[in-house]
Formats: structure tokens, C-alpha cells, sequence
């Protein structure tokens, strides 16, 4: 109802239109001054060094809030211009009526666009994966050849499409065939927002088509699975860690059963329990955390398994 009202009155060209349509969205409007009020305060806070860890943290959330930024001053620009308009709606001449008209229209539609899209969008919470890179691993399955050749086929797609974003795709490495293709191929895609654009990729992909290598002429079904992982650089800070060690329990076991003193004296097994969900991991003690409780073992390697309870 209210949207309807608001075109209705957005018809006829009169600064009450813009009223009645910062006064259906009034609580949109309070939402981003807060919000853009609150970014004043951050920039307030930063040092003149800007070097303290607590300056990086400002000067990252300035920039995720940098778009809303923008937009409220593309909003208030717009509003001054419609006061500057709304008085020329009754000049005497007609041709500067018009053109007038004309303008109040457009400054209109772009408070209305604003409202209804860029401002809802921007008050989305950002994904917390929005700065990831992404890792892609292309596997040719079912089809034979014509599965490596449709599998080259979606590695240029993909590199192309990395181009187009301003990304930046590096093959790690790949198995090329005899007959043009790839068999397998591994990619790693750098740049913002590259994991939560590709993450959905991930899955197998079928084409059905005549191959180049068929002579018959007949349709071909050929698949690739795609594997895509987050990539996270060693030298990035996180904010919050992965797990806390208070939620973190550690057990040592002995060997059951019969057994000589070599069984009673070491404990070859760790139990790491996590507290705060339903899963215990079991350890070897050929690991370098287990060393400290059996010196005589300098074995690296390590076997583990996940048991849910």
C-alpha cells in the first residue's frame, strides 16, 4: 500500500512527494545515519600513526563501510538538488517549467532507487567470507577423452571469467592428454570475493554434445567434478581463532589387553575432546604433541580418526 502511494504521489512533481517517501521509508532512513554516525566515530578514534592494531581494525571497518558511505552522500547530494529544483517547478517561462519537470522526475527516481535497492543491500550483513580466495580442482569423470576436452573447455571458461573480475588465476598444475585435453587440473584464483563467488561451482558438471573426436556423428555425455576450497593466506589476521583452548580437553590411554612393561609404561594414544560439540578426535602418539609424554617415540607421523558420540 505504502509503495503505491508513494509512486502515486512521486507522479506529480512537488517536494511533498519527496516527503511522503522519506516518511514511508523513515526508519530505513534513521538506520543508515546511525550507521554512517557510528562510521564518524570510528575515524574519530584512529591515531595519526595509524600503525596500532587497533587503527587496522578501524581502517577495515572503514572500508567495508565505505560503499554506504558513498551512497548516503549520493543521497544527500540528490536531496539538495530536488530543493534546488522544487522552486523552478513554478517558474513563468514554460521552458524552464519543462526542463525543470523533467529534472524533479529523474532526482525522483534516482531517491526512489536508492531507497528501494542500494540502501537494503548495503545493510546486509557481508558475508564472513567475503575476503577468501579460492582453490579449484577440475577431475575429468565419465566420457573419456571428450571428458579432458570439456574439462579444458571450463578451465578457459574460468580463467576467462577470473580476467573479466580483475582476479588473478594461476594453474598450479595439471595433466595434459595426447588428444588436446586435460585430464585433471588445479587452480588457484586470488582476489575479493573469489571464494563466494566460485563456492557454488563445486559439484559435477555434464555436457551433452557431439565431441570433435566423434566421427559418427552421435551425442556424447561427458561430466567433470569440481572441487572449490577456500584458500587462506598464511600472513592474514583473523580476528577470532578457529577454537579456544579451555573448550579443548586432552587424554592420555594405555594398550589394552595382555602385555610386557613396554605396554604399562607408555600411553600411546591421545583423546582430544572438544567440549562444545559432539566429536572426539583420536590420536597416535606419533605425533609431536604426543612426544612429550612418550620421549622414546620419534616417529612425525600421525594417523587420526573422528567419532561422533
Amino acid at each position: 500500500m505504502l509503495w503505491h502511494r508513494t509512486f502515486a504521489a512521486l507522479a506529480k512533481p512537488t517536494i511533498d512527494a519527496v516527503k511522503l517517501l522519506e516518511a514511508d521509508h523513515s526508519r530505513l532512513i534513521r538506520i543508515v545515519k546511525k550507521r554512517i554516525d557510528e562510521r564518524a566515530i570510528i575515524h574519530s578514534r584512529i591515531s595519526e600513526e595509524m600503525s596500532t592494531p587497533e587503527d587496522i581494525a578501524y581502517l577495515k571497518q572503514l572500508k567495508e563501510s565505505e560503499p554506504l558511505q558513498t551512497a548516503w552522500d549520493t543521497w544527500t547530494h540528490t536531496r539538495h538538488l530536488l530543493e534546488q529544483t522544487a522552486p523552478l517547478l513554478n517558474d513563468p517561462d514554460p521552458t524552464m517549467r519543462s526542463l525543470a519537470s523533467d529534472e524533479f522526475h529523474s532526482l525522483s527516481n534516482s531517491l526512489t532507487d536508492t531507497l528501494h535497492t542500494t540502501f537494503p543491500a548495503l545493510l546486509v550483513p557481508p558475508s564472513p567470507t567475503r575476503h577468501l580466495s579460492a582453490l579449484m580442482e577440475l577431475k575429468s569423470g565419465v566420457g573419456g577423452s571428450e571428458s579432458s576436452l570439456f574439462l579444458s573447455d571450463l578451465l578457459r571458461m574460468y580463467q576467462r571469467l577470473a580476467s573479466d573480475a580483475d582476479w588473478k588465476a594461476t594453474v598450479v598444475g595439471k595433466n595434459a592428454t595426447d588428444a588436446g585435453g586435460i585430464k585433471d587440473a588445479i587452480v588457484e584464483i586470488k582476489g575479493q570475493g573469489v571464494y563466494d563467488a566460485l563456492r557454488w561451482e563445486s559439484g559435477v558438471h555434464r555436457v551433452q554434445r557431439v565431441p570433435a573426436t566423434e566421427t559418427s556423428g552421435r551425442t556424447h555425455t561427458s561430466t567433470v567434478a569440481i572441487v572449490v576450497l577456500p584458500l587462506v593466506e598464511e600472513t592474514e589476521a583473523h580476528d577470532d581463532d578457529l577454537f579456544s583452548m579451555d573448550d579443548i580437553k586432552l587424554e592420555v590411554m594405555r594398550a589394552r589387553g595382555a602385555g610386557g612393561q613396554h605396554v604399562n609404561k607408555t600411553r600411546p594414544i591421545l583423546v582430544t575432546t572438544t567440549i562444545t560439540s559432539p566429536f572426539y578426535v583420536y590420536k597416535s602418539y606419533k605425533s609431536a604433541l604426543c612426544l612429550k609424554y612418550n620421549k622414546n617415540d620419534k616417529s612425525t607421523a600421525c594417523y587420526e580418526k573422528k567419532h561422533e558420540i
